[in-house]
């Protein structure tokens, strides 16, 4: 398909060199697999799919030069072999230099295609004494810049552990989204102007029988590596859309926030699934928000447009998560169609101390307010927090001076019991505001002097 090399003829380039033929005896070798390929062929036909790789061979090439040797050994998995002589600055530089090779978007009639690439490194002997374990190296340190969104990554031992422990977490989550080791926990969102919690953030957990507590972010990026984050995702909607109906019939009202992955995002069949979920638990869709990060919008900003324009259609409400930490233009804010930014917690924790981070907390109130956009502060860690965020005009807070994650029960009876005080404090029957911080709207203009110093 591309004229390069297979598999086999990479195998016996390596044993020739490692064997100390012509070839240096010390090798180099690179492992690429292409990110977003499997979307191209599974929308676009294999067709379509075949000219992408034909193209990214060619760009691989002109890349490397006639000083390195590179083979096609999978799907959309290929190899380059180097003369040990290259030093980590220059590995450093061509691996850059591939990523960058696909920037330009791939024209396949008509059809503007972006794909991106992951690259590992393994050295021989330092790495592998053999083709094969230099071959399996490799492959783990790419899946390690794959995981790490990095263009690049060396091998390193302390991988394998990592490696073996990833296969293991991606056996059991199969099992784990059929059984009943994952759960769903709530974290409350206050509202700064009421002081009544409105809505909370459904986020996932999972403990194994052998394993034990397993962190999200762990789980989650082995999920958004495999197939696993389509049902993952499903099993997470399904639940927080049956509990917004029970709480909704003992007579608590909010709306809950459930993550999208970058991989959901680019899946244009997800919305007419998403409407499914909707009418079989019989709720509004007003009542789900969906947050996106900006990374996310970045893997194929066309796409994700098309594929959030399609759920805004439904009514279901959409946020930028972790807002401010991205890397991409605000112009995207101009045409998504979302209703609030959530200011990433690492802004809130540090603004006491920062100027800089009260500066940009205040800016970017300035700038949601601007937008007629709602605003959420996350990582709201005390009273002082909560007074500054209210006076600065933030609509929402989220973080430990409320709560931490509860489970479904647990945090049903925090919001009972938040908003009964709330409501008393409110019509003045509340001798005393709450020692929580609860009170937080009590005086603006004390906060207002925080903020002034």
């Amino acid at each position: 398909l591309t004229s390069l090399p297979n598999r086999a003829a990479l195998l016996a380039r390596l044993e020739i060199a490692l064997a100390g033929g012509v070839i240096p005896r010390s090798v180099v070798l690179l492992m690429l697999d292409l990110c977003r390929f499997k979307e191209v062929n599974d929308t676009l036909g294999h067709n379509v799919g075949d000219s992408v790789l034909c193209e990214v061979a060619r760009r691989f090439q002109s890349t490397i030069g006639p000083e390195g040797f590179i083979a096609r050994i999978g799907g959309d998995e290929f190899t380059i072999v180097l003369d040990s002589a290259a030093d980590d600055e220059t590995l450093a530089r061509l691996s850059q230099s591939l990523a960058d090779s696909l920037r330009v978007p791939i024209d396949v009639g008509g059809i503007s295609i972006e794909v991106g690439v992951s690259v590992g490194i393994a050295r021989n002997p330092q790495d592998a004494p053999d083709a094969q374990t230099l071959l399996r190296h490799a492959d783990i340190a790419m899946y390690v810049a794959k995981r790490r969104g990095t263009p690049f990554e060396h091998y390193d031992p302390a991988h394998d552990q990592n490696t073996v422990r990833r296969l293991a977490i991606g056996g059991e989550l199969r099992a784990a989204i059929g059984g009943n080791q994952l759960a769903l926990h709530f974290q409350p969102q206050v509202n700064l102007r009421t002081g009544l919690c409105e809505s909370a953030e459904a986020l996932l957990r999972w403990t194994h029988p052998t394993l034990g507590t397993i962190a999200p972010d762990e789980f989650i990026a082995v999920a958004e590596s495999t197939d696993l984050i389509r049902p993952l995702t499903e099993w997470t909607l399904r639940g927080a859309l049956a509990q917004i109906r029970a709480w909704r019939e003992r007579g608590v009202h909010v709306r809950i926030a459930v993550n999208l992955s970058a991989r959901v995002l680019q899946d244009v069949a997800f919305p007419s699934r998403l409407n499914d979920l909707l009418v079989s638990a019989g709720v509004s869709a007003s009542s789900l928000e969906l947050e996106i990060t900006e990374s996310a919008m970045m893997v194929d900003p066309v796409r994700a447009l098309r594929v959030i324009q399609e759920i805004d259609k439904l009514g279901v409400l959409i946020s930028i998560d972790d807002f401010g930490t991205g890397y991409s233009s605000l112009g995207y804010l101009r045409d998504l169609p979302v209703h609030a930014l959530k200011l990433d917690k690492s802004f809130v924790m540090g603004m006491r101390s920062n100027t800089d981070d009260r500066i940009i907390v205040e800016s970017t109130a300035q700038l949601a307010h601007g937008l007629r956009l709602e605003l959420v502060a996350e990582g709201v860690e005390s009273e002082w927090d909560a007074q500054f965020l209210a006076a600065a005009g933030y609509d929402f807070a989220q973080g430990y001076e409320f709560s931490r994650a509860l489970p479904a029960d647990a945090c049903f009876s925090w919001i009972v019991e938040f908003n009964a005080t709330a409501m008393l404090a409110v019509n003045d029957l509340s001798p005393a505001p709450h020692e929580s911080g609860r009170h937080l709207a009590s005086d603006i203009e004390a906060a207002r002097s925080l903020r002034r110093g």
